[in-house]
């Protein structure tokens, strides 16, 4: 992928003060600036993921949140409204 021709979109990521250290020690030492170390990193790690990694990593984030009664309970009620209409 060719960072240079890409737009740039600015975010925010809130890190540790000890990351945050290693990552400037780091970014130093390899003379890049903190965005571009960053930026670096993070190209390296999506491109050693395959798709099925990805999605394995995706389902097990899933299950590790706890499901909201709330939520839980307007899906049941959209499928009663939804469900009945659908011919099976």
């Amino acid at each position: 992928m060719d960072t240079k021709t890409l737009k740039k979109i600015e975010v925010s990521v809130s890190l540790n003060t000890s990351l945050l250290k290693v990552i400037d020690e780091c970014a130093e030492q390899l003379r890049y600036n903190r965005e571009e170390f960053i930026a670096m990193a993070c190209q390296q790690f999506v491109g050693q993921i395959n798709p099925q990694e990805l999605e394995n990593i995706y389902c097990e984030r899933q299950m590790q949140q706890p499901e909201e009664l709330e939520w839980a309970e307007t899906a049941a009620i959209l499928a009663g409204e939804i469900l009945p209409k659908e011919k099976w």
